[in-house]
């Protein structure tokens, strides 16, 4: 069964009502291309009503339950000058494993039924990339996880296979290693779930109240293993002492970084900055001789990327599960002073690697649509 899409819409437009209307009409003419930022936030739960097949791992497996919800959130980001020229922006992250850009292209078409005055071209989606989550399309993963043989047979319940371990990132990859294949780091592996991702929200919003909104991004990590490659006994022993999960560990990791770098992003908050969004669509060049993973993905001719200034941060997306060495390329070019990479948005389009890593070979570095001349 695949997700439903009736709730995106809905949060689409309450984030884009959730701007304050009073602030249109704030501060004149922008001095040096500045105008007053404005934002709004909606979330909508988007678990499945019932059993379905999870998506991401090399076997198929039915759900059994609920572990924890699935969740999309969508930002809304407008500024509106004097003169009449306005940026916009509708961010939508998804907990599943991949965004595909005909679903991108569904919300578009009724974000723009519903708000006439926003372009829609420039409402994106990117996924938080759980392996416990179904898909939006049946024939995307080939026949994998089909599910029509079980209700001929007679048969229900989970189909039983191997369950991957943890989810916490490792160190890049090592040749031959295989990365990419995740589910909860605790828990049943054929549990719906948003994986740590939840646990993230919970202690923020336990941190920092509960009407908190958090806007869940996969930055590049085609080669990082969701694996513990080493120290595998020093991070259970040190997960044992605390009296935490390792979804648990990764969340407060997280949450102690936001908490570290609050205070100095409060020291500096502004209502009116430069904002731009870009859209770039670029043909890029598919690998000969073809090796396709085991999943349909979107076409690269073109790939869609969208690239957002907000002050002296960049954003820029990707519909790769992109290898590390791109993203290290890319921050070190930038002239933004901080420069975030989001993958696996407007789009799905496999992993990209690294020349090294397809000499190293191994899962993600053997089959992929674009290679080191594409990246």
């Amino acid at each position: 069964m695949s997700l439903a899409l009736c709730h995106l819409p809905q949060i689409v437009l309450l984030a884009a009502l959730l701007i304050p209307a009073t602030l249109l009409a704030a501060e004149a003419a922008a001095r040096g291309g500045e105008a007053p930022l404005l934002a709004g936030w909606a979330t909508a739960d988007i678990t499945p009503p019932r059993s379905v097949a999870l998506v991401g791992q090399l076997h198929r497996r039915i759900s059994t339950g609920v572990r924890d919800p699935l969740t999309a959130t969508a930002l809304a980001l407008e500024t509106r000058h004097e003169d009449g020229r306005r940026e916009q922006a509708i961010m939508v992250s998804c907990d599943v494993i991949g965004s595909l850009i005909a679903i991108q292209r569904r919300l578009q078409e009724r974000a723009a039924a519903s708000l006439p005055d926003f372009t829609a071209a420039k409402l994106f989606m990117n996924a938080t990339h759980t392996h416990t989550a179904p898909g939006f399309i049946d024939s995307t993963f080939k026949g994998r996880y089909d599910t029509h043989d079980l209700a001929r047979r007679g048969i229900r319940g989970p189909q039983r296979g191997h369950a991957a371990a943890v989810v916490a990132p490792g160190p890049p990859q090592r040749p031959g290693h295989q990365s990419g294949l995740s589910v909860p780091g605790d828990g049943a592996p054929n549990e719906i779930s948003a994986d740590f991702w939840h646990d993230v929200r919970q202690e923020l919003r336990r941190r920092h109240g509960e009407e908190l909104f958090v806007l869940p991004r996969c930055a590049p990590a085609g080669d990082l293993s969701p694996h513990l490659i080493y120290r595998k006994q020093a991070e259970a022993e040190m997960d044992r002492r605390r009296g935490l999960s390792r979804r648990q560990e990764i969340a407060r990791r997280i949450a102690n970084a936001v908490d570290d770098v609050l205070p100095a992003a409060q020291s500096a908050v502004k209502d009116r900055l430069i904002f731009r969004h870009t859209i770039a669509r670029v043909d890029l060049p598919e690998h000969e001789p073809p090796a396709p993973p085991f999943y349909e993905t979107d076409s690269v001719r073109p790939i869609e990327m969208h690239v957002l200034r907000l002050g002296d941060v960049a954003l820029a997306t990707n519909p790769f599960e992109l290898y590390v060495d791109y993203a290290t390329r890319i921050e070190a070019r930038s002239p933004a002073v901080l420069t975030m990479l989001v993958q696996l948005a407007s789009g799905s389009s496999g992993y990209l690697p690294t020349a090294r890593g397809v000499a190293g070979g191994g899962y993600s570095a053997d089959k992929f649509v674009v290679g080191p001349a594409g990246g």
